[in-house]
């Protein structure tokens, strides 16, 4: 599914370039920021490396409309036209002739006084826009607690000049993280921070992976709300700015699976994720005793679909400690009723009872209720199992500390995307991530071929623990049929846990084929009553979904670059 509906060419210029009313305004705000953080740019620099290569980057400095910075640079490229103070030499010895391009990055930092209370390091080809350091400054300002301050990016053409490949970040994802480098150029790391890691740039000859060791090491002594996103094109790569290949798939797996497993406690299998191979798919080993999980399928009449979801579970799926609870509202259609029978014949289904007017929650909360397993797993009856380890995967992503909600990736019938996690803001209300994608799409950053941490995702397959779906108090029943997986999910993150999506969890969803439309009277008062709970209830996380970079504006149909980019920063 393209992303970009507009000319990314056209665009950046207009939302992104600065003219000179908003460079004077930026001096006028700069010399108003209290306590205004320095800088300190580190190329990652090697003795072989020729003087061309890293022009760019001096230039793109000496454009900084911010002032407090410096860059650290080896004694043998002098001399380097900058402004006195704004150079910090540092000696010859720590230069690499080849290889790896740690070791002057790792003296620089290493030093009695590096002069930044931030560190930036820099690839060769990393031209930081001119705004840069003044953004993550009023950020620095703003979030005074922030240890980790990235920004978004993109590339430019070595021959032609054009900026092209946006990578549009969201808020720090640690499920990323372990797929793919989830915060990329540029990176401020706090100066104490990186003084707690006496080895800061492992020996790895490729800097993207290097950088990505770097960020998962920050990750295992940093909360995830100490690092900011501060949501601008802050970074621009040259294309083959370097002579060598800067990432390796085989390298960064050996690297993530050390990090993975020291999350997870236990041995993890690290692979190539199969729709974004350079990247990867971490699966997590279950218990050797597998929790009961309580399989939750409220239904009406319902035959067909039924029959399909439950032989899917029955017959179709690995992970066999299940028990079906069919939540049955009143069914009356005869050969409906001899399903519901035949169905209870089998001793891992039981039929639940509960008549009365479709009250989604009711349905599910009675369920959890008379639930005798740990894991959860809400599911509509309008899903069907696409492949066996399915439930594999929901259960052990389900069972990390932390986690709350785990939502899977389902398919229209034509296998077209249905559900890829639920995006909350400007425009719709909610939106699924790059709704319509095609089945083999991995999305522009991955975003459908990797695991990722979102704010809520649809309840037509949810699993959760059943102490954590009991302690926030299960789903809200005055939500009787819209928004009360949403509900639920965002009072999951006010209690601290996450929500996590994975693509590796596939079913077909025909979208409430069983329920129909939303088109009569009564069904659209009640959706606008329900509306406007959602909205009293969480205007704030409705508008400010931080898995949501401002800078995209996604729909039901497609997605495109915002013309309504976040509010400048000298505008205050």
């Amino acid at each position: 599914m393209p992303i970009h509906k507009f000319s990314y060419g056209t665009w950046l210029p207009a939302h992104h370039r600065l003219n000179d009313n908003d460079r004077i305004a930026i001096a006028h705000h700069i010399s108003h920021l209290p306590d205004a953080p320095s800088f300190l740019l580190v190329p990652l620099a090697r003795a072989d490396d020729p003087r061309d290569l890293w022009q760019p980057t001096l230039d793109a400095a000496r454009q900084s409309v911010y002032p407090n910075w410096k860059i650290a640079v080896p004694e043998i490229w002098a001399p380097v036209d900058l402004e006195d103070g704004q150079c910090n030499w540092q000696p010859g010895p720590g230069i690499e002739p080849a290889g790896c391009r740690s070791a002057f990055f790792n003296a620089v930092c290493a030093g009695p006084d590096i002069g930044g209370d931030f560190v930036i390091p820099l690839p060769p080809g990393a031209i930081l826009d001119e705004r840069a350091l003044y953004e993550f400054a009023c950020s620095i300002v703003k979030e005074p607690e922030g240890q980790v301050f990235f920004g978004d990016q993109d590339q430019i053409s070595g021959l032609t000049r054009e900026y092209h490949s946006p990578r549009f970040k969201t808020a720090f994802d640690p499920d990323l993280m372990f797929g793919r480098d989830a915060l990329g150029l540029p990176v401020a790391y706090r100066q104490d921070l990186l003084g707690q890691f006496p080895d800061l740039l492992t020996g790895i000859a490729y800097s993207s992976v290097a950088l990505h060791d770097l960020a998962l090491k920050a990750m295992t002594v940093t909360p995830s709300g100490q690092f900011v996103h501060v949501p601008g094109i802050l970074c621009h790569l040259l294309d083959k700015a370097g002579a060598q290949p800067d990432w390796d798939p085989a390298t960064a797996r050996a690297i993530i699976q050390g990090y993975a497993e020291r999350e997870a406690g236990a041995a993890v299998k690290v692979e190539p994720a199969p729709l974004a191979p350079a990247w990867c798919r971490v699966t997590r080993e279950l218990p050797s005793d597998p929790p009961l999980v309580s399989i939750i399928i409220p239904t009406r009449d319902s035959l067909t679909y039924l029959d399909n979801c439950v032989r899917g579970i029955l017959d179709k799926t690995g992970y066999q400690n299940v028990e079906i609870l069919i939540v049955d509202n009143g069914t009356t259609n005869k050969a409906a009723v001899v399903l519901l029978r035949r169905l209870a014949a089998d001793p891992r289904v039981r039929i639940i009872s509960h008549p009365g007017p479709f009250n989604y929650p009711a349905l599910n909360n009675e369920a959890a209720r008379q639930a005798r397993g740990e894991i959860l797993l809400l599911l509509n009856n309008d899903t069907e199992v696409m492949h066996a380890d399915w439930l594999d995967e929901m259960v052990s992503q389900a069972l990390r500390m932390g986690v709350g909600a785990v939502g899977a990736k389902l398919h229209y019938a034509d296998g077209r995307i249905q559900h890829a996690g639920v995006l909350l803001g400007r425009g719709d209300m909610l939106t699924h991530q790059l709704r319509l994608s095609a089945a083999s799409d991995p999305g522009p950053q991955g975003e459908l071929a990797l695991t990722r941490t979102v704010l809520a995702v649809t309840g037509a397959c949810l699993a959760t623990r059943r102490s954590v779906f009991l302690d926030v108090g299960g789903l809200d029943e005055g939500l009787t049929v819209a928004f009360n997986d949403i509900d639920y999910c965002l009072r999951l993150n006010d209690h601290g846990y996450r929500v996590v999506w994975t693509p590796f969890a596939a079913l077909y969803h025909l979208e409430s084929v069983s329920r129909g439309a939303e088109d009569t009277p009564e069904k659209i008062a009640r959706l606008a009553r329900e509306l406007a709970v959602m909205n009293g209830r969480w205007h704030e996380d409705l508008m400010r979904d931080p898995f949501h970079n401002p800078n995209l504006d996604f729909g039901w149909t497609e997605t495109h670059l915002s013309l309504r980019p976040p509010q400048k920063s000298w505008v205050v």
